[in-house]
């Protein structure tokens, strides 16, 4: 977890920056607990951080398709992409920005 928590910070610290990219519209938060061991053989992204874009679903944080129609929209469920990543191993760390609804 501690990955984890090192990357968000260095994330939010460029992206707070007066020169920051605007590339991240949602952060996730760690959990505090340590992830399960897990083997490259039955998780080949064991301990990768992953970011998706703004317009695939997310149960952990906000879906807007970076739309301020969509500002408060959280979806129920997590999209199969997402799910798949995280049972691959790896963890998302955030939503990344596009086009509104690209």
């Amino acid at each position: 977890m501690e990955s984890l928590t090192s990357a968000l910070s260095r994330i939010r610290e460029r992206e707070s920056s007066p020169a920051g990219l605007n590339a991240f519209l949602a952060f996730a938060e760690p959990s505090g607990e340590e992830p399960e061991a897990l083997t490259e053989s039955l998780a080949p992204l064991v301990s990768r951080l992953v970011a998706v874009k703004d317009n695939i679903a997310t149960r952990d944080m906000p879906t807007t398709c970076a739309s301020a129609m969509l500002a408060e929209y959280q979806s129920p469920f997590d999209a199969t992409v997402v799910r798949r990543i995280q049972e691959a191993g790896a963890q998302v760390v955030g939503k990344t920005n596009l086009d509104e609804f690209g």
